[in-house]
């Protein structure tokens, strides 16, 4: 049995081709000089380590529409939850309260400043980046204490941008990443048929997502929650495997014994797919049995069979 972790795609197959195919729609035709505006701001980045192999990362983002700080405990399978709150740093300052879990409060002491050169078509820098150290106070402990961090220093740098107008050749954007725009020109003929397991439990959902007719498959799973005006996003990304998702024909019956960070093994089992309906047809609804269960932080392992978890097993067929 092979398993290997998957790219900067968590969804898989079916993700890399919806990216593919939104990056050809999105081709302009070429022609001689364009004008783009590159859009000003600032981005604070803080780095620090947490307890139990967690390191803790903040960074923040602005544009016309909100504020948001956040901060990201990741281990090292990639796992990781992210809390954001809205607010804005100023003057090298950054005091960000997350309800109920800790805040950071500090200042950065500059360093080293570096001047990133313009890029093709623009006259001002790309960005001054200045990194430092900030200093105050780092508190922050996770739910049931997945990570905690206590302390008053943390590396981080503080880049900023200016709203520029530049000048560069056309050319479509699909091109930049090496595809064309020709009908099904991808670069690695990647699968259009696949085989979805998607199981629902509250505000978690797993995807078993296998190309249809093998037992090659990815396995990911995401947990949404918003709290006292604070966004919580928890993911486990996608792993790869093969021979473990195998369904009938006919999908109503499926195995599945995902590779770590899942646990055990599940069946499912349900009704017939439905025709003659209007596609979409409706996924049906079956039931998981078995130990499959899944550990996302700040939530502890969590079980994806019994009554408490709605379950699917159906085709996606895309075109490109």
């Amino acid at each position: 049995m092979r398993r290997s972790r998957r790219g900067p795609f968590p969804g898989g197959w079916l993700g890399v081709v919806v990216a593919c195919v939104a990056l050809v729609m999105a081709a302009a035709p070429a022609g001689a000089m364009a004008s783009r505006i590159r859009l000003g701001g600032s981005v604070y980045r803080l780095s620090v380590k947490g307890t139990n192999g967690y390191r803790l990362r903040l960074s923040t983002y602005e544009n016309n529409l909100y504020h948001r700080i956040s901060l990201t405990a990741e281990n090292e399978a990639g796992q990781f939850a992210r809390y954001s709150v809205e607010g804005i740093p100023r003057d090298g300052r950054i005091d960000a309260t997350f309800p109920g879990l800790g805040e950071i409060k500090v200042k950065m002491h500059r360093g080293k400043v570096e001047e990133l050169p313009p890029p093709k078509g623009c006259s001002l820098p790309k960005a001054v980046i200045e990194s430092g150290v900030f200093e105050g106070e780092i508190r922050f402990r996770g739910e049931k204490g997945f990570t905690e961090v206590d302390t008053e220093k943390a590396n981080g740098s503080i880049e900023r941008s200016r709203r520029q107008e530049c000048q560069a050749a056309s050319r479509p954007v699909a091109e930049s990443f090496g595809f064309s725009a020709k009908r099904g020109a991808f670069p690695t003929d990647p699968p259009s048929h696949f085989t979805v397991l998607q199981l629902t439990r509250g505000a978690l959902t797993v995807y078993a997502e296998g190309v249809y007719g093998t037992t090659k498959a990815t396995f990911s799973a995401t947990a949404h929650e918003r709290r006292d005006g604070m966004g919580i996003v928890r993911v486990s990304p996608g792993v790869s495997s093969e021979g473990d998702l195998e369904a009938d024909g006919d999908l109503t019956r499926a195995v599945v014994a995902p590779p770590v960070p899942f646990l055990g093994t599940a069946t499912y089992v349900g009704p017939e797919q439905q025709t003659g309906c209007e596609l979409p047809c409706p996924a049906p609804q079956g039931q998981m049995s078995g130990s499959l269960r899944v550990p996302l932080p700040g939530l502890g392992v969590l079980p994806l069979t019994g009554p408490e978890v709605v379950a699917s097993l159906h085709e996606d067929t895309l075109a490109y």
